[in-house]
């Protein structure tokens, strides 16, 4: 039972910090192009 609930743990884990890299990733290019955006002009 323990091998089957580290399995579906993992995929759902997998799945959370693919998550959490896209989330991670848009804010990095938001907070960038409010940041950059002023000092371009």
């Amino acid at each position: 039972m323990s091998v089957a609930e580290k399995s579906q743990k993992k995929s759902g884990g997998l799945g959370e910090t693919v998550s959490v890299i896209v989330q991670a990733l848009l804010l990095a290019l938001v907070i960038r192009t409010l940041l950059f955006q002023p000092f371009s002009i």
